[in-house]
């Protein structure tokens, strides 16, 4: 896990790292800033402490693959501003890469055959990911879908996202302020980034953001994209 934000000691800029694969417990609540060596030994902790001392945020960004499911383990919440566009996004990219369709379920989501193998991926109620609904012991296509799923999104919170010469850093998208009237655009205009990062393809991205355009259009299907609000579901 990378925490994303100036570090305490040195001011380097998304350079902590979290010990969160050590062997020994104890190590692994451990963070260290890769740029000065600082070490805290708590990592939940310096979040808070450092947003409390000097008001400059630390957040904690991990993208993880399981058997059955790709989420964004942190942040936590779904409730980022941005999250449906994000879900939206990830999702129509699916439904172009492998050729899926719309998933009816509440929770929305995508659905169809890829390699002869039954799909059907939903969307976590609570984080941006997908969970597999078959729930298949072996489910090495399912996989694939999910691990290209993940690679998005490790392009957009994780990894550095540059463009020609100029350099958006890690986790930009998360950065953004709501208050900024240029809000979606600007997240937007990362998501695009982080197709383009992923595929090498600026026509791929292009025909995301357009199928996207057409899916969340149509009456019916459109709303299950991202999955029903609570609003909708009343």
């Amino acid at each position: 896990m990378r925490l994303l934000g100036n570090c305490p000691n040195c001011g380097a800029d998304d350079s902590i790292l979290t010990h969160e694969n050590a062997s020994d417990s104890k190590e692994w609540s451990k963070a260290t800033c890769g740029q000065c060596g600082g070490t805290w030994e708590d990592w939940l902790n310096l979040t808070f402490s450092s947003e409390r001392q000097n008001g400059k945020q630390l957040i904690p960004v991990l993208v993880e693959v399981r058997q059955w499911g790709a989420e964004v383990a942190w942040p936590q919440s779904r409730d980022l501003p941005c999250a449906r566009l994000i879900v939206s996004v990830l999702n129509t990219a699916l439904m172009v890469r492998f050729k899926l369709r719309v998933c009816f379920a509440t929770e929305g989501g995508i659905e169809g055959r890829v390699e002869g193998e039954p799909i059907e991926l939903r969307n976590s109620y609570n984080k941006i990911g997908l969970w597999d609904d078959h729930h298949f012991e072996e489910n090495p296509v399912c996989q694939k879908i999910l691990n290209w799923y993940a690679g998005v999104l490790r392009a957009l919170l994780e990894e550095e996202l540059a463009f020609g010469d100029k350099n958006f850093g890690r986790g930009a998208i998360v950065k953004l302020s709501p208050q900024d009237p240029l809000y979606e655009e600007k997240a937007k205009d990362l998501l695009w980034l982080a197709l383009c990062k992923k595929t090498g393809s600026k026509g791929f991205a292009d025909a995301v953001f357009e199928q996207m355009r057409i899916e969340l259009a149509k009456p019916l299907s459109g709303p299950y994209v991202a999955g029903l609000t609570d609003e909708q579901i009343v």
